[in-house]
């Protein structure tokens, strides 16, 4: 994982702390008078904290997995 400077206008995905999956929103009031809450389908975490990545490298990280998934070589 390489470290830098982020644009703030990167479109950017938040993920889980445990497991690396994508994470939801637990319901549409959460932020508003309270801190946000997100969950994890992949591993059932649910709490306020999460990571922030580019989503470029979220996009590049499922393309690995899958291959190895899959046993796919295809480097394009």
């Amino acid at each position: 994982m390489k470290f830098h400077w982020k644009d703030p206008l990167e479109p950017t995905v938040k993920v889980c702390p445990k497991c690396g999956g994508k994470l939801g929103q637990t319901s549409s009031m959460s932020g508003w008078m309270t801190p946000e809450y997100y969950y994890c389908e992949k591993c059932g975490y649910k709490g306020s904290v999460y990571v922030e990545i580019d989503a470029e490298d979220y996009m590049a990280a499922n393309k690995k997995d899958t291959q190895q998934v899959t046993g796919s070589n295809d480097n394009s």
